[in-house]
């Protein structure tokens, strides 16, 4: 679990300061956000009301003059208040047009990453299902950011059928062995069988 990776490796620091960092900015955007929508908002209600308002004292004017009936105008100012309560929520979806834009960003940043980990051209693909040994041989590894091996010169073999359980303290390298078995992480030197 990474909050375990992240104490392991004694990042806790780094990882505050970058929740902190991070949510700053959310903070900063969040507000940029209300604030725009606010004053949308109040612009479309200030619009909804002098709009009804003008309906109602031409209306009157009209009625007066004998242009149209009480009926006509309630009938009128019923179809003004609808098309402005649209308006009005057309208005609210600017906030939700915001975030979906972060969150699509953010997808899209995702989405447009170059894989790190790649398949040698030489490669053939794993047989279905996947059965067989499994075989770490004088295998070590290196985080970049840390100043100790995380594996050193690390030997086993399970059979097909064998169990095995990893146990041992917090930073002993399990995470990293099997993150090492599923290629999350990539050997740069490597033997073939």
């Amino acid at each position: 679990n990474g909050i375990k990776t992240i104490m392991a490796y004694a990042q806790e620091p780094k990882v505050l300061l970058d929740f902190l960092r991070l949510g700053a900015c959310y903070l900063r955007d969040a507000i940029l956000v209300s604030r725009y929508s606010a004053i949308i908002n109040c612009n479309a209600w200030l619009i909804y009301g002098l709009g009804t308002g003008l309906v109602y004292v031409i209306g009157t004017v009209i009625i007066i003059n004998g242009g149209m009936s009480i009926g006509d105008l309630v009938m009128f100012c019923g179809i003004v208040n609808f098309l402005f309560s649209q308006i009005l929520e057309l208005s609210s979806l600017n906030a939700y047009f915001a975030s979906m834009n972060v969150v699509l960003n953010r997808l899209y940043t995702i989405l447009d990453m170059e894989i790190q980990i790649k398949d040698s051209p030489d490669a053939a693909p794993l047989a279905e299902p996947v059965a067989g040994k499994i075989s770490f041989e004088h295998v070590s590894f290196d985080y970049p950011q840390s100043n100790r091996s995380s594996l050193k010169d690390l030997s086993f073999t399970i059979e097909p059928g064998e169990w095995l359980c990893l146990m041992g303290a917090s930073g002993s390298g399990k995470s990293t062995m099997v993150g090492l078995l599923t290629r999350l992480y990539d050997c740069l030197l490597y033997t073939s069988p």
